[in-house]
């Protein structure tokens, strides 16, 4: 078995660049997703959430707004949450008052929604 290395001194200008731009260009999306979890702004809101009427929406909000694999699902009379990770309803408006309002499962969704982004 011949093993190889290159060392940066026999690798060609060009490629050098090329892998440091790269890698500069990851650095700057993590930190952009880094900026928007300190901007206070979330990195993932409901699609379905976003559409309906503030009257509509869960009052208190229950971490699931937020949650990349929460499912909200809405018709006109009816809005429930399914936990794709529970696999269960975990809202509608019969547990409206006892909310999940801090969930493992989101906080491990959005560090892996935040890993996805970091590597686009």
């Amino acid at each position: 078995m011949n093993d190889q290395t290159t060392t940066p001194s026999e690798m060609d200008f060009d490629e050098l660049t090329a892998s440091l731009i790269e890698e500069d260009q990851q650095t700057e999306q993590a930190m952009q997703t880094i900026s928007e979890l300190d901007s206070g702004f979330p990195l993932f809101y409901s699609p379905i959430l976003a559409q309906l009427p503030e009257a509509r929406l869960p009052n208190p909000s229950p971490a699931c707004e937020t949650c990349p694999v929460s499912m909200w699902f809405a018709t006109k009379e009816v809005l429930k949450c399914y936990c794709a990770r529970m696999h269960t309803v975990v809202w509608d408006k019969d547990a409206a008052e006892f909310p999940i309002l801090q969930c493992d499962g989101r906080e491990l969704a959005l560090r892996e929604l935040e890993a996805a982004l970091a590597k686009e």
